[in-house]
């Protein structure tokens, strides 16, 4: 028998042989894709503190809580508040990048000192209102959300704030000069220069802390958002709110990015969406939480967020309102120029091409 004759005899076999294991490779490899795409799964999130006040219990906790049912296949929160998990939180950008959390609701101000690019959303005295604010962090999402998983393999699903940082004083405040010679309580670094500038003493420390400072005397002014300062009872110490918007405490919804591959298309779209509508929500309700804080300082009857205080709440000069202004654009954004370059990154040119024609064309002349 020739060697032809051999190879046609056994070639039937052969190609059963071959055709079987391509259904089989076929079947497996469909199989594994119908698994993937509709199999259900959980992700852990570490949320904010609690003592932040209704933003954190009132929309955050409740909207991840329920995640399962706006994603198909649905993705299932793991929630727990900072404060239950008794991690710091500047660590957050740590805990992601060692997959100790797959979702973490960032608290930019506390972790920006290991991210300078984290910055932008937020630079001292260069937003003075929500509309303005949501503009800036909209423009800078691309670029940092690139940083962000290069180095951190983070994704930035959204953006959200607080809402208007202002001053909280044990003194009457009328004017930022007031501030010469007092104390204040500041969350993060990045508050020092503005507070020196005005002739003032920086304290940084945490939220949590602050209300201790506050009633020791340890400090005559705190800086946070006046539904924050209401829901940890600064009320109590506090007797006049300077509500000049010096950072609007904006924080983010970010993500491990192993966590978002192994998502499928269709729950990443989900979960974007859910995200996206989480995020338009917050801006809301921060600007209707201030609003109702407002009322809650002012001694209101109709405060419908807890205990109201006889706090006064001031009017702002317009030429504080301006040396703010000027403070951003002389002090803060080159300051932050030169802590970027020290991190080799380039924030001028990023922050140049992006957001320097949205500040020239808006209302707010700089």
């Amino acid at each position: 028998m020739t060697d032809t004759d051999h190879k046609m005899k056994i070639a039937p076999s052969y190609w059963r042989a071959l055709a079987g294991f391509i259904v089989f490779s076929l079947a497996l490899t469909t199989a594994l894709w119908a698994w993937t795409t509709h199999r259900d799964i959980t992700l852990k999130m570490l949320g904010q503190p609690s003592s932040v006040g209704p933003i954190a219990y009132k929309l955050e906790e409740p909207f991840f809580s329920s995640l399962a049912a706006r994603t198909q296949p649905s993705i299932k929160i793991d929630y727990r508040t900072l404060n239950e998990a008794t991690y710091r939180d500047e660590a957050q950008l740590q805990m992601l990048k060692n997959n100790e959390f797959d979702m973490v609701s960032l608290r930019i101000l506390q972790n920006q000192k290991y991210e300078p690019a984290l910055e932008s959303f937020d630079l001292i005295g260069l937003s003075d209102d929500y509309i303005q604010a949501q503009k800036i962090a909209k423009a800078q999402l691309p670029w940092v959300n690139k940083r962000l998983e290069q180095r951190f393999d983070i994704k930035i699903l959204g953006i959200w704030p607080f809402g208007s940082q202002v001053f909280f004083c044990r003194k009457p405040i009328s004017t930022l000069s007031d501030l010469k010679g007092l104390k204040v309580r500041i969350g993060g670094d990045v508050f020092i220069p503005l507070i020196k500038s005005l002739g003032a003493i920086p304290v940084v420390t945490s939220f949590g802390d602050a209300v201790l400072f506050l009633a020791a005397q340890a400090v005559d002014c705190a800086v946070a958002s006046q539904a924050s300062g209401l829901a940890a009872s600064w009320g109590r110490y506090a007797k006049n709110v300077f509500p000049i918007a010096v950072q609007m405490g904006l924080n983010g919804i970010v993500i491990q990015l192993s966590a978002w591959n192994g998502l499928s298309i269709k729950q990443q779209q989900d979960l974007q969406t859910a995200v996206d509508q989480y995020v338009e929500d917050a801006w809301k309700f921060a600007q209707e939480l201030e609003q109702k804080a407002t009322t809650c300082f002012a001694a209101n009857s109709t405060c419908s967020l807890g205990p109201s205080y006889q706090v006064q709440i001031v009017s702002v000069p317009k030429h504080d309102q301006d040396a703010l202004k000027r403070f951003a654009m002389t002090v803060s954004v080159p300051q932050w120029f030169e802590r970027c370059k020290a991190a080799n990154l380039d924030c001028e040119r990023q922050w140049k091409t992006v957001l320097l024609p949205l500040l020239q064309t808006s209302d707010k002349q700089f």
